[in-house]
Order: C-alpha cells, then structure tokens, then sequence
C-alpha cells in the first residue's frame, strides 16, 4: 500500500516549482506589456486613446487576479505535497513496524 501511495506522488515535488516558472514568467510579461503601453500612451491621444487604455486597465487586472488565483494554487499544491508526504511517511513506518 506504501508503495501505491509513492507512485501516486512521483513527481509531485515538481509541480510547485513549475508553476513558480509560470508565476515568474507571467510576472515578466505583464511587466513587457506595461512598458509597452507606456511608450504606446506617449504616442496617440483623444477618445480612442482613452478607451484603449480603459480596456488595457481593465485587461491587465483581470491577468493579475488570475495570476494570483494561480499563486493560490500554487499554494495548495504545496500544503498537498506536504500533507501527501506525511501520510505517505505514515505508512511506511506503520508497515516497518508491523514488519
């Protein structure tokens, strides 16, 4: 049974760090994007600047809540793999006992 438990876990160390890369590019990018709009912003004027930047605003949020739902995730994914280690811990030394 300790075994199966291992199996299931194979790998799932690596996840955290993986979606950390994510996070850290998509950090970056939004970053890019925001030096991008600020040379765009210097170039134009009017109402249809104004309405692009708005949306700009309002789509750049939007990325930075789902950046951080993903950061939420990141977290349970970790508090996972902990929880998962300790039960797995938990049974090989409930089988080295009964052995």
């Amino acid at each position: 049974m300790g075994n199966r438990v291992f199996v299931y876990m194979e790998g799932m160390e690596l996840i955290p760090e993986k979606m950390q890369e994510c996070l850290e590019k998509a950090d970056r990018d939004i970053e890019s994007l925001r030096n991008d709009m600020a040379e765009l912003d210097k170039m134009w004027e009017g109402p249809a600047h104004d309405a692009f930047s708005r949306e700009f605003k309002e789509s750049v949020n939007d990325m930075e809540d789902i950046i951080n739902r993903y950061r939420k995730l990141k977290e349970f994914e970790e508090t996972a793999y902990e929880e998962y280690s300790k039960a797995n811990q938990s049974c090989a030394d409930s089988i080295a006992t009964l052995r």
